[in-house]
């Protein structure tokens, strides 16, 4: 999938392993770390860098999110 070196800090989360890649979008299992050491396993689903420049694109990815949480 990519060469990328993971484990790797992407904002309060760690991108453990790349699940897939896409057209659009790139899915990484992730963990966050919080109070006590507490770990909470999450899914990051990040957008392709070339489309964070399509406003309608993102707000579409954020539309997404929403429905999702």
């Amino acid at each position: 999938m990519s060469d990328e070196k993971l484990p790797r800090p992407f904002g309060k989360y760690v991108l453990l392993r790349k699940m897939a890649l896409g057209g659009m979008a790139e899915i990484y299992r992730a963990i966050t770390v919080g109070a006590e050491g507490f770990e909470r396993e999450v899914v990051i689903k990040r957008i392709l860098p070339h489309y964070t420049e399509d406003e309608d694109f993102v707000q579409m990815f954020i539309d997404e999110a929403k429905v999702t949480a």
